[in-house]
């Protein structure tokens, strides 16, 4: 019952984002997209958002803990790392070349190697599961495992595996 607390308690956090970025929340897990590709204006608008998290996290009694807080630049293969750190306050902003997005594994050139490693990690446990199994469960019980295993695993995330048409977006993963 913690956790749904925690949301119902932190549910009015994205409206006061909403006019400046994407604001997702899951658990205690916020990221806030900003589709910027000046990078003056990306400086601009984060220091914005971080001046509206701080006041809101600070008015709710909680606190934002900027050691945790990254950014991530994405872009097309060719384009070079434009910022390498944010400041805000005393607090230093680090650009990083991955972060986990509602269980997916992202890097800044959206080619998905560090998630698929993760996933065939995963998959080797599932297929171990299954070969373990199959001499002891009938055929509708394999089935049932291998759905909630290995198919649920195989498929979460994949409506993500799209496009890579812009030049550059960023997104700010705030802890």
């Amino acid at each position: 019952m913690g956790h749904c607390f925690f949301l119902i308690y932190i549910n009015d956090l994205p409206s006061t984002l909403n006019h400046i970025s994407l604001p997702t929340l899951f658990a205690d897990d916020t990221n806030i997209i900003c589709t910027q590709s000046n990078c003056n204006k990306f400086k601009e608008e984060t220091e914005t958002i971080l001046q509206h998290t701080s006041k809101w996290f600070i008015a709710n009694s909680l606190t934002l803990n900027f050691k945790k807080t990254n950014f991530v630049q994405f872009f097309v293969k060719h384009t070079q790392k434009t910022l390498t750190s944010i400041d805000y306050e005393e607090n230093h902003i680090l650009n990083t070349n991955r972060t986990s997005f509602l269980g997916l594994i992202l890097d800044d050139a959206l080619c998905w190697k560090p998630h698929i490693n993760q996933l065939c990690s995963k998959l080797r446990s599932a297929c171990y599961i299954l070969r373990t199994l199959t001499h002891f469960l009938t055929q509708q019980n394999m089935k049932i495992i291998y759905f909630s295993y290995f198919h649920s695993v195989m498929t979460y995330g994949i409506i993500f595996g799209g496009k890579k048409n812009f030049t550059c977006n960023w997104m700010l993963h705030v802890k």
